[in-house]
């Protein structure tokens, strides 16, 4: 989870726990590559708000395709998907509009998850 809203992150960390995901948060996409390039970590899937100050999601998108490409990500923003075009031409990536409920987020991250698995 990728969010430098800390409120927001730990929110989205919350519905994923209450689902049974173990869940890593960071707050930013830096810190979230450093997680990635730990060869002790594995992860099943991302999910990172788009509009963040250190690292945009779409930079953090095209770092993710090429050097992460098996892993699936869902992006998430207040922002229409049409706002970031980087985003919008990738199948390994979903996106999600906020608001949203939570029934939709697990929704969406459980579509995401599929993709992993196919």
């Amino acid at each position: 989870m990728i969010d430098d809203d800390a409120l927001s992150r730990r929110l989205l960390v919350r519905i994923l726990s209450r689902e049974g995901f173990e869940v890593r948060e960071v707050e930013d996409g830096p810190s979230a590559l450093a997680l990635l390039e730990d060869p002790d970590n594995s992860f099943c899937a991302i999910v990172s708000d788009v509009l963040m100050p250190s690292m945009s999601g779409e930079r953090l998108a095209e770092i993710l395709e090429n050097t992460y490409a098996g892993i699936p990500t869902l992006f998430v923003s207040g922002l229409a998907r049409d706002h970031f075009p980087k985003l919008s031409n990738n199948l390994n990536h979903a996106f999600l509009q906020k608001p949203f409920r939570p029934a939709d987020f697990v929704q969406a991250f459980g579509d995401v998850l599929a993709k992993e698995r196919s």
